[in-house]
């Protein structure tokens, strides 16, 4: 598994971006990650000064034509499965690893005293709980600007009692960054920890929602 990041920023018009990245960076990394910034020629005097500490500019590499693409950043897998680490931490007893497959990041899930594999072979619960930490780290690693609602649709269909308390931890955590979250469920045992239920019946064909 790598342990390293690469923030990829080759455009002018990105320095600002790459500025706002890099601050985030340093503020969740205490240089235990080491970050490249891979640059043109053309760019280098304007983008070096963001060097130093953990981050690294890195002047005309040939990695950047493999990643650049538009001004676009590609956060490889170290950076991301130590946010997806921090979120999961005491709540599961699995993992949740970005591995890096030639052009392409795969998913895997790994278990104590077992290999890590693909997150498709993973349980329902556990691919519900995966995919919304995996939400969350990408919240972290960007500063991007992000929507003000968040939708969770039947994301407890999956769940069994083993996982409805670290479910409902995350859910708190996905609160902090929405003004608004929108949780679609037929459970029950959801409706308590939502601030507000909105109920919807179906009557001769129409649905109506009672609150």
């Amino acid at each position: 598994m790598l342990d390293f990041a690469f923030l990829v920023q080759s455009y002018r018009a990105d320095f600002e971006f790459a500025q706002r990245m890099i601050e985030s960076f340093r503020r969740h990394n205490s240089d235990s990650i080491p970050m490249f910034l891979l640059v043109s020629t053309q760019d280098a005097p304007l983008f070096e000064p963001l060097g130093g500490g953990a981050v690294t500019v890195v002047v005309d590499e040939p990695l950047s034509h493999h990643y650049a693409d538009e001004g676009m950043c590609g956060l490889l897998p170290g950076y991301i499965n130590q946010e997806i680490a921090k979120v999961l931490t005491n709540l599961t007893n699995f993992e949740v690893l970005f591995e890096e497959d030639g052009n392409k990041l795969d998913i895997f899930i790994k278990h104590p005293k077992h290999d890590p594999r693909p997150l498709s072979m993973a349980s329902g619960a556990e691919k519900t709980m995966a995919a919304m930490a995996i939400r969350l780290a990408f919240l972290a690693v960007s500063n991007l600007p992000t929507s003000d609602i968040m939708v969770l649709d039947e994301p407890g269909t999956a769940l069994d009692e083993e996982h409805l308390q670290a479910f409902t931890q995350l859910l708190d955590m996905i609160k902090v960054h929405f003004k608004t979250t929108l949780l679609i469920s037929h459970l029950d045992s959801l409706k308590d920890i939502v601030d507000l239920t909105l109920d919807i019946s179906k009557k001769e064909g129409y649905a109506y929602i009672n609150q």
